[in-house]
């Protein structure tokens, strides 16, 4: 079996931090939010040895959520 983690449950980490805990955890692949992502995440993703297993974007749903940004129009947000 094969166990992944969303970035997500650590929102208040950074992405660099994220990769070492995971990667520390056991974990195989990580699910990728967008909001967490820095200039250098691509390599330290690559050099974490981890898989990617979902990618969340930055605006992650059509209507509006109230612990996200993002546009309150649905039209802006698609």
């Amino acid at each position: 079996m094969r166990l992944s983690i969303s970035q997500i449950t650590t929102v208040s980490q950074s992405f660099a931090d994220d990769l070492d805990a995971y990667r520390a955890a056991g974990a195989d692949a990580i699910g990728i939010w967008e909001m967490k992502l820095a200039d250098d995440s691509l390599e330290r993703f690559r050099a974490s040895g981890l898989a990617a297993a979902a990618a969340s974007p930055a605006v992650p749903s059509i209507l509006p959520l109230p612990l996200m940004d993002g546009p309150a129009d649905p039209g802006e947000r698609v």
